[in-house]
């Protein structure tokens, strides 16, 4: 354990520095098939099992070292109905159901419960519905990282609505106990023209969570009552603050997601030699493809725990020290891609979150977070001729990517549009 601290901390133990190393090992089998017809279409099966060796070291100064390891194993299962075709006058349904049986250690039985059922009245259109029941076992992580005492931090004090310097503590909880999720979703998917590759889509999203797990990272007055071991005070001022995961009493969730995909081809059609053998393949054109998605929030509230009201995440209320949840989402993805190289563009952006602070809620502090820009390139070196007459032997491809080309950042503002000491950049 000294050893590890050592290489990892710069030589010095000390309570501002924990060293973790995680391990796994998995495997799986999958199988799939007909199993038998049915006069509208063949039932279709499919069984995976799995399993999983995972295991922490985690060493700090301040606790013993922890050592532990998981065992995870998993048999899943899915059967697919057709119950009418295309032929038939309502269109084709199918209906599906599926299950998860997972043995985790100190955890027990952990079970997955679905069902699904696809109606496509005409052959553009398609709609699908489907309801799950899952148990959820926390990482290992976020049960047993060691615990970092931090001193000397900002922190936003949002009860009194100023800056507060704090010891920090971050680390995992033991304690933590199983989640339970309920989501309904209802898809609808049009293809309008058929000389073209164009999709447009619209998914609803229903989620109900029994002892979700979370950081709570805010010090407000709803987090402060709810959790009164997990902040300290020195002269009516936030002093302390404890953010190691745990189990709230619920959470529930609403949205929309809707948007297009739209894929082209273009150009000749190139004859394309494998990148790890040089020897040709079936010849490609080059394609563009387009996506943009909207995503839009009506519901986010959080039950700290059982008795206490519900925090609307999406209207003031916050559990983390970043802000709320942002009720709109848009997210756009373009690639480009020839026989020769491949670019792609990915950029999100989220709609600012409000939060209310000072002893009567009176101010009001804005998070914005701006578009994230992030950029990828690929070069396939065997369709270089300039390179492959200098270097025949080369092969492969050559990866580039650039992140957050743009510098986003979280910007926070109070009413008077000044930035809080404690989300200043310096």
């Amino acid at each position: 354990s000294p050893g590890l601290i050592g290489s990892q901390c710069g030589g010095a133990a000390t309570s501002s520095c924990v060293a973790t190393e995680t391990r796994d090992a998995s495997g799986d089998f999958y199988l799939n098939g007909n199993v038998f017809r049915l006069p509208a279409g063949s039932v279709t099966a499919a069984l995976r099992t799995g399993f999983v060796f995972s295991g922490i070291h985690s060493v700090s100064s301040t606790q013993s070292t922890i050592d532990r390891s998981r065992d995870e194993g998993s048999v899943q299962a899915n059967v697919e109905f057709p119950i009418t075709s295309h032929d038939s006058p309502i269109g084709k349904f199918s209906a599906g159901v599926n299950g998860e049986v997972q043995s985790v250690t100190a955890f027990g039985t952990l079970t997955t419960l679905g069902s699904t059922v696809d109606w496509s009245p005409i052959e553009p259109v398609t709609f699908m519905a489907s309801y799950s029941r899952a148990q959820q076992a926390p990482t290992l992580m976020q049960l047993d990282e060691a615990l970092l005492d931090t001193p000397d931090l900002r922190e936003y004090d949002f009860v009194n609505d100023t800056t507060a310097i704090v010891q920090r503590t971050e680390g995992g909880d033991p304690a933590l106990r199983r989640s339970v999720s309920r989501i309904a979703d209802f898809r609808v998917q049009l293809t309008p023209l058929r000389a073209t590759n164009l999709q447009l889509s619209a998914e609803y999203t229903i989620e109900h969570t029994r002892n979700p797990v979370v950081s709570v990272t805010a010090a407000t007055a709803a987090t402060e009552a709810a959790f009164p071991d997990r902040f300290s005070f020195a002269s009516g001022f936030l002093s302390g603050i404890d953010v190691t995961p745990l189990n709230l009493a619920q959470r529930d969730q609403q949205q929309l997601r809707w948007g297009l995909n739209y894929t082209t081809n273009y150009g000749r059609a190139w004859p394309v030699a494998n990148s790890s053998t040089g020897k040709p393949k079936a010849p490609v054109r080059s394609q563009l493809q387009v996506a943009f998605y909207h995503t839009w929030r009506f519901q986010d509230d959080v039950v700290l725990r059982n008795g206490l009201p519900a925090l609307d995440l999406l209207d003031h209320d916050i559990i983390s020290d970043r802000g709320g949840t942002p009720a709109h989402e848009l997210e756009l993805q373009a690639t480009v891609s020839t026989h020769a190289w491949s670019a792609d563009i990915n950029a999100k952006w989220d709609s600012p979150t409000r939060a209310s602070a000072g002893p009567g809620g009176d101010d009001r502090l804005t998070f914005s977070q701006g578009v994230t820009l992030n950029v990828r390139f690929q070069l396939n070196l065997a369709e270089q001729h300039w390179l492959s007459h200098l270097l025949p032997f080369v092969h492969g491809t050559l990866n580039l990517s650039m992140d957050n080309v743009l510098g986003a950042h979280l910007t926070v503002r109070n009413s008077n549009g000044g930035v809080p000491a404690s989300y200043a950049e310096n």
